[in-house]
Formats: structure tokens, C-alpha cells, sequence
């Protein structure tokens, strides 16, 4: 349905204007754990981390998020194709309770 199509165009341009966001912030080297390897990597307090904790796996939830709306069918959706949908935004929750606490 038109509507389905516009809430996944949607949800996965937010996601992906903040993964863009993070790259233009914090560079290649900070979005792949640079500092933990001992690499400097700048501390950004404005866009996108004044608007959201972390944006980065809010963007990679929001994208794929947005990708399932798009392929999901009824049957799809009978089968409990939006329970690998919730597994996988866990797994990005504990990645950000990991990288915010550890």
C-alpha cells in the first residue's frame, strides 16, 4: 500500500541522514571504535549527539525498521516475520548499553 511504502521511505531516510550525521562527526575512525584501538577520535557535543544518545544505532534501528515495513506481506507478518525484527533491535539495544557502560 501507498501507506506502507512512504512510513519505510520514511523511517529508513531518518535512519540513514543519521548514520550520515555520524560519519561527518565523528569520521570512520570513530564510528569503528577507533579510540578503543588507540586512535584519536574528537568528542562531539552537538548534531547528531544533541539529539539523540546513540545515534548511530537509532539509524541502523530506524533503516531497518523502515526495510521491513517495506517487504512486510500478511503472510510475512502471520509467520512472525517481525519477531526477528524485535531480536534484532535487542541486539542493538545491548550494543549500546555495551559501548555506553563497558
Amino acid at each position: 500500500s501507498i501507506y506502507q511504502l512512504g512510513t519505510a521511505i520514511q523511517l529508513f531516510t531518518i535512519g540513514q541522514v543519521l548514520n550520515i550525521a555520524i560519519y561527518q562527526a565523528i569520521g570512520k575512525v570513530g564510528v569503528y571504535y577507533g579510540t578503543r584501538l588507540g586512535r584519536e577520535v574528537p568528542w562531539v557535543h552537538g548534531y547528531p549527539f544533541n539529539v539523540i544518545t546513540h545515534p548511530q544505532y537509532c539509524g541502523v534501528v530506524l533503516s531497518v525498521v523502515g526495510i521491513y515495513a517495506l517487504l512486510a506481506t500478511p503472510s510475512h507478518i502471520q509467520a512472525g516475520f517481525f519477531a526477528l525484527l524485535v531480536v534484532q533491535i535487542g541486539l542493538y539495544i545491548i550494543m549500546g548499553l555495551v559501548e555506553q557502560y563497558c
